[in-house]
């Protein structure tokens, strides 16, 4: 197809890095346009190969002329930022790796507004480039990834390129609008949902979004990513679930705590607002979650205490999140169900399914939260307790409490290591922490031994 085909241009020229050369037809790019060109391309391999350490493109040989990663600025389709378009020749790793050449517009008169200080066009070109280039990075880890993982870190290296541009904003909505569609739907959708590896980046720095595509060359999509959180000692369920949560904490609900920008994110769409509880809630099939997608509920004014639980499929993992909402917004997760301890404030409770690695699937669940003005109006001092699993554990223990309370784990010689806030679940995770004996005890149970095997 000529679309994927490398065309024919009259002129070209190495861009002052000498990374690229740059193929134009000067019927309809002028010498302004094509000096912005290689330095907006020159920039972005600043930062994504010199400063961030991603792999190079692969060189291509003598394709385009040489072995420098070629450029064509075309007249392409309305609406078309950009393309990168793989070679059909291996590259010269062991795993699969191949070269790749871009193509780009010749003008963005006609694109959405940005933030650039020197104007939409050329913050459109300069976001391009960025994106553009990640993509041929990409190729140099797996020439065929997995699309939305690939067009989530092409959008993500947009805003650490170019901060300031924020062309992204554009399509955020269809992230925020659209919570119950899946991280791997293959639409629109892909673009919006850079905000996950925003969440990784906010939480763990740019290292984490690297590590992700060092595994992507042995694994594909969602198992790369938890591949590269387990060299963390982090969970991909759990990192889901605070994202979940992060992601109702913006626009004027934003806090100076969680997303740098979350300001000017969108509201989150919310399938309900509860005034009165108990409230039973399932939902329509076409807004059931899929599995690494989510629905919002908004409890405005909550009493002092609130269950969740959710009875879904059991071939899914149920992640259930509250966010107490305040200037200092906290995030709480849990599996199936969740206890609240909500001191008065709003809170958003979100069911989000994950494990299963296919955006189609529908997951209908019920959910089910009761209030409580007293927590003694549903446990006595005798029922109360912990229970943990499994055990030994190896990457994660899952802890139950029949009684909000904070969770204290101590080593075998009585240090304290670790405090969680359960209120009726929680998923720990150790971190930096040798195998051996953990005493796990609340303030109502003696300690609980759990053994860690690393």
């Amino acid at each position: 197809m000529e679309i994927l085909s490398r065309p024919a241009l009259p002129r070209s020229i190495v861009s002052p890095s000498g990374h690229f050369r740059i193929h134009y037809d000067p019927a309809y790019v002028d010498s302004e346009y094509l000096a912005r060109c290689a330095s907006c391309f020159d920039y972005a391999w600043h930062v994504e190969v010199d400063s961030f350490g991603f792999l190079p493109p692969v060189p291509d040989g003598t394709l385009g002329g040489d072995s420098l990663l070629d450029i064509y600025i075309l007249r392409l389709p309305a609406g078309q930022y950009g393309m990168t378009i793989a070679d059909d020749i291996p590259g010269p790793a062991p795993w699969n790796d191949a070269p790749a050449f871009i193509k780009i517009r010749n003008e963005y008169d006609s694109f959405p507004p940005n933030d650039d200080p020197e104007g939409s066009e050329w913050g459109a070109l300069k976001v391009t480039a960025a994106h553009e280039l990640f993509h041929t990075i990409q190729m140099a880890y797996d020439k065929d990834e997995e699309v939305w993982m690939l067009e989530i870190a092409s959008v993500w290296m947009e805003d650490m390129v170019y901060d300031y541009v924020n062309d992204y904003y554009n399509y955020l909505n269809y992230f925020y609008d659209y919570p119950w569609l899946s991280l791997l739907e293959l639409s629109t959708h892909m673009y919006a949902s850079a905000v996950f590896f925003r969440y990784f980046s906010d939480n763990y720095g740019y290292t984490i979004i690297k590590r992700i595509f060092e595994q992507a060359r042995y694994f594909d999509g969602m198992y790369a990513i938890s591949a590269a959180l387990d060299s963390q000692h982090l969970d991909i369920n759990t990192e889901f679930a605070k994202f979940v949560g992060w992601n109702f904490i913006t626009d004027t609900l934003a806090d100076s705590f969680h997303y740098e920008e979350a300001t000017s994110y969108p509201p989150m769409k919310v399938e309900a607002t509860v005034l009165s509880l108990p409230y039973t809630y399932s939902p329509r099939y076409s807004r059931s979650p899929r599995s690494w997608g989510a629905n919002y509920i908004y409890i405005p004014s909550p009493p002092p205490y609130l269950k969740a639980t959710i009875s879904g499929a059991t071939t899914v993992f149920w992640n259930i999140v509250a966010v107490i909402l305040s200037d200092s917004s906290n995030v709480l997760t849990g599996v199936d169900s969740i206890w609240i301890s909500t001191h008065g404030l709003p809170v958003a409770v979100a069911v989000a399914p994950s494990g299963i690695n296919n955006p189609y699937n529908v997951f209908p669940y019920t959910l089910t939260i009761y209030g409580y003005e007293n927590i003694e109006e549903k446990y006595t001092f005798s029922e109360k307790g912990i229970k943990i699993f499994p055990n030994p554990f190896n990457e994660a223990l899952n802890i139950k409490v029949t009684s909000p309370s904070n969770i204290y784990i101590y080593s075998v010689d009585g240090k304290l290591v670790d405090v969680l806030n359960a209120v009726d679940s929680y998923r720990w995770v150790p971190e930096n922490l040798p195998s051996g004996i953990y005493l796990i005890k609340s303030i109502y149970s003696p300690p609980v031994k759990a053994v860690l095997l690393r």
